[in-house]
């Protein structure tokens, strides 16, 4: 290791100065000196969002801080402050309650996103005057917490980066741990595991360089891969993410995963894009990412990769691997020399809304392709009826046979819950979500992106053009004109009848495909044509008004579950497009809200205390506090508040004293999502009577819900719903004491290797990767007691250029945007739906 100490910072009070973050309000701390260490210390039980500890610096000829730490917090935040006053920020993770202490290393260079000050602009200026260790609220374990930090040292580094990693020397007592999780070295092997039910939500590993470097290079090749073997007797799944300096789970990596089979050995593979070859005025706005070369949140720095993490999202039982061969692979190609500059990089998105410098295996370069592939289709499907043993609605016809109601219900049979359909036979809902006919892009501050856009006039092309319409991300704000290539493809493949013929093409595609339901999304008049069953979605927020919380899910407010018009809205909602579902035996049921956010336990009554007297929810809050108290000044007594009388309670919008108050805002948190679920279900019952209340699709991605909330959806809820974007679902488990079915409301599996540029939540090196990990979700689905079904989310990839609601711009469709499907996904989806009867029932 070529290193050279420049500076030591010794952990003197006198040199460290302390911040509670005063542009936050709220939080409290101390610095204190413990054992050779500072201690910073964060209190955030009073609002705030930081506490930071800093140190001028008087040397200069440094590029590497390195420091010892041991907390009780996530991730530590590292600040430098160049010399025209611009503060780069870095996180680094530290892992939650580590024993030991750890040594991390931070390069010396600046943030291309989290910088202020000076020049603003994220580059480095002369030498670094300041640094500052900073630890944020939402990275402690709980309101309160601590890190210690020592041994701080800037440093001259110059040792070349690692390449890869060469598990022969590597040393697993050096690697840091996320969680509870362990590393060992057994048989030249480095043996992972990770330890289930814990409260850190991606626990892992950090495989960092040992060779003195503070990076690895993976510049000789495309895709990172490694052989896992999955050591327990279960299905199991592993992730792995590659990161840049400043990763943070979204932006500056790249992530990947795989699932196993108990004592599966199999090729983990994550491909990425690099940026750096294209010049700074080449850029693709309005995307989440954008194309290899340019600069964006999720391409990386090849030859500048600080961490491979191995880790797991909330895994719910202990999980234990082996891990050989860590190594790149498949030598990189390179990017077109459109590329490396403006002038021949514009326009970057051909006549059917593709990305033009790119070729890939099923790329449309003219109508006469889309006109063969047509015709291809149309064979295939006709050598691939639907399968044999299911009856009308999908149903397994060769199955055991229960009372038709004419309308889906759930039942528990032979130790598992199933669906039964309407004429009384068992029913698993393999779906996909969004049976539609666009996919639409804005176009405005962008027109130089795109070729050969016709007049928004021409008679042929103009339905394609929508109105200015407001987006979201890049268009927040904005109205943009917007265009549907996807529409405007389906006129070229199927004529002037292109949306009739593509209805009865979407049905005929779904059961040749082994796809017995339409899924959430999908259109209205596609699914009409009744031979398909279907899943419906009401809202909650467009009808009925909301309480002041900051709390969302599909981008809405939580509204105000006690006034009047909360249920009326949902009917309301429901009635504007599904009126014919009434009576039809293809529903299934229907979804209201998708993925909403709860809060931690009394955010959501803290937000009716924050509203104003007339809400509803304020009035009732009122009423109760009432009824237990009596006197406002009892109340005052418990809570140690000021109120002068119970309208002067309705009348405040100020918080009171939260650790006093808590107990009486958690009560009255859960009764706001009891009454939440059971006027979603009485809405459903009144509007849809026979129909399922499929329940809000819980996130369990990130944000897990508390048990509290599952149980009280699961009071009401005839089916219990979550979005799980994972590689396996078979460690899925319900708070104890709840055993209620669960219909998988959204998952997929994309890549970046077909012309996009963004491999979507859960990524995959290639389509017959995609296609594997498809089948072996499904898999565990179909094995596991609790699930009725799983929709695959979704039908057609976003659009390359971004769709318009938020610059999602996903390749992890069954059908790409000219509407040529991957056939591989299909191929997957077939085998599936045959056999799928035959794997539930454990034959």
């Amino acid at each position: 290791m070529r290193t050279a100490e420049r500076f030591a910072i010794r952990p003197r009070l006198d040199g460290w100065v302390f911040s509670n973050g005063p542009e936050y309000p709220g939080a409290k701390g101390t610095l204190e000196y413990f054992r050779g260490a500072i201690e910073l210390k964060g209190d955030f039980t009073g609002g705030g969002d930081y506490v930071a500890v800093t140190h001028r610096v008087e040397a200069s000829d440094f590029n590497e801080l390195r420091f010892k730490v041991k907390s009780s917090v996530m991730q530590i935040a590292v600040r430098f402050r160049d010399s025209q006053r611009q503060v780069h920020q870095h996180f680094v993770s530290v892992g939650l309650n580590t024993d030991d202490w750890i040594e991390l290393a931070v390069p010396v260079v600046g943030s291309p996103r989290n910088h202020w000050d000076g020049a603003n602009d994220g580059v480095m200026r002369g030498p670094v005057k300041e640094i500052s260790f900073v630890v944020h609220k939402i990275h402690f374990a709980g309101p309160k917490g601590s890190a210690l930090i020592k041994d701080v040292r800037l440093c001259r580094n110059t040792t070349p980066p690692e390449v890869p990693l060469n598990i022969a020397k590597f040393d697993p007592a050096e690697a840091t741990a996320n969680g509870r999780a362990s590393l060992e070295k057994q048989q030249g092997a480095l043996i992972l595991e990770i330890a289930g039910n814990q409260p850190f939500s991606w626990p892992g590993v950090n495989l960092k360089p040992q060779n003195g470097s503070s990076y690895f290079d993976l510049s000789g090749g495309e895709v990172l891969a490694m052989e896992v073997t999955n050591l327990m007797d279960y299905p199991a799944s592993l992730r792995c993410q590659i990161e840049n300096l400043g990763a943070n789970g979204s932006e500056f990596c790249v992530k990947g995963g795989r699932g196993f089979e108990p004592g599966e050995t199999a090729t983990m593979r994550i491909r990425f894009y690099r940026n750096g070859v294209a010049p700074d005025d080449v850029v693709f706005e309005a995307v989440q990412n954008p194309f290899e070369g340019l600069r964006g949140a999720n391409n990386l720095d090849v030859k500048k990769i600080t961490n491979i993490m191995l880790f797991e999202l909330t895994p719910m039982r202990d999980l234990k691997f082996a891990i050989r061969n860590i190594r790149v692979e498949e030598p990189w190609r390179g990017v077109s020399g459109a590329v490396k500059s403006a002038k021949t990089f514009y326009p970057a998105i051909d006549v059917y809304g593709q990305y033009k410098h790119k070729e890939w295996d099923g790329k449309t370069h003219n109508d006469a392709e889309l006109a063969a592939a047509r015709q291809e289709e149309q064979a295939d499907l006709a050598a691939h009826p639907r399968p044999a043993g299911w009856n009308r609605f999908g149903g397994w016809e060769a199955g055991p046979a229960f009372e038709a109601t004419g309308n889906f219900y759930p039942k528990k049979y032979n130790g598992k819950w199933w669906l039964v359909d309407p004429e009384g036979k068992l029913f698993f809902s393999h779906g996909i979500d969004q049976f539609g006919g666009n996919e639409v892009t804005g176009i405005a501050l962008r027109e130089r992106y795109f070729e050969g856009l016709p007049e928004r006039d021409d008679p042929a092309s103009r339905e394609f053009w929508g109105n200015p319409t407001p987006g979201a991300g890049f268009y927040r704000g904005r109205k943009t004109l917007c265009f549907d290539h996807y529409s405007s493809n389906l006129k070229r493949k199927y004529g002037r009848d292109y949306r009739n013929i593509s209805r009865r093409l979407f049905q005929e595609r779904s059961g040749s495909w082994g796809i017995n339901t339409m899924g959430n999304w999908s259109w209205s008049d596609y699914v009409r044509l009744g031979r398909t069953p279907y899943v419906i979605f009401g809202e909650t927020y467009r009808d009925c008004p909301p309480i002041r919380s900051q709390l969302g899910g599909s981008r809405a407010p939580f509204v105000d579950v006690f006034d009047p018009k909360f249920e009326e809205g949902i009917i309301a909602s429901l009635s504007r497009r599904w009126k014919a579902a009434v009576n039809d035996p293809m529903c299934i049921g229907a979804f209201v809200d998708n993925e909403r956010k709860y809060g931690d336990g009394t955010t959501l009554a803290e937000a009716v205390l924050r509203s104003p007297a007339d809400q509803a929810a304020k009035r009732e809050f009122r009423r109760r506090l009432e009824q237990k108290y009596g006197d406002i000044a009892k109340l005052n007594a418990a809570w140690k508040s000021s109120y002068a009388s119970w309208d002067a309670f309705l009348n405040e919008t100020a918080l009171p004293d939260l650790n006093t108050a808590r107990e009486d805002l958690k009560v009255f948190d859960k009764a706001i999502i009891d009454r939440y679920f059971q006027g979603c279900r009485n809405a459903v019952r009144r509007f849809l009577p026979g129909k399922l209340y499929l329940g809000s699709r819980f996130e369990r991605y990130e944000n897990v819900p508390r048990p509290e909330v599952v149980a009280a959806a699961a009071k009401y809820c005839d089916v219990l719903s979550f979005n799980l974007y994972c590689y396996s679902v078979a460690d899925f488990r319900l708070p104890d004491g709840i055993d209620k079915p669960i219909l998988i409301g959204e998952f997929h599996f994309g890549t970046i290797d077909n012309g996009h540029a963004n491999p979507g939540i859960t990524g995959c090196a290639d389509n017959a990767e995609r296609a594997d990990a498809y089948r072996f979700y499904v898999k565990t689905a179909l094995r596991h007691p609790n699930f009725v079904g799983c929709h695959y989310y979704r039908l057609i990839d976003e659009h390359p250029a971004g769709r318009l609601i938020d610059n999602e711009n996903m390749g992890i469709g069954f059908v790409d945007i000219c509407d040529r499907p991957y056939p591989e996904m299909v191929q997957a989806a077939r085998e599936i739906g045959a056999d799928m009867y035959r794997i539930r029932a454990g034959k």
